[in-house]
């Protein structure tokens, strides 16, 4: 993980369409890969993500 200036990053509601960056992030924390308990947070509760704007 590279740092950055903390002004490009924001917080912004996750839906099923973010699904597959989910999967990459959890892929590349070597996270087990569980899609549908991913799918189904995503579907049922509200979830946030911090993404940078800068990409």
């Amino acid at each position: 993980m590279t740092t950055g200036d903390i002004r490009n990053l924001t917080l912004r509601p996750l839906s099923t369409t973010d699904l597959s960056a989910c999967l990459t992030l959890a892929a590349d924390r070597e996270w087990p890969h569980e899609d549908t308990k991913w799918a189904y947070l995503l579907d049922v509760e509200q979830v946030c993500g911090i993404v940078n704007l800068a990409r």
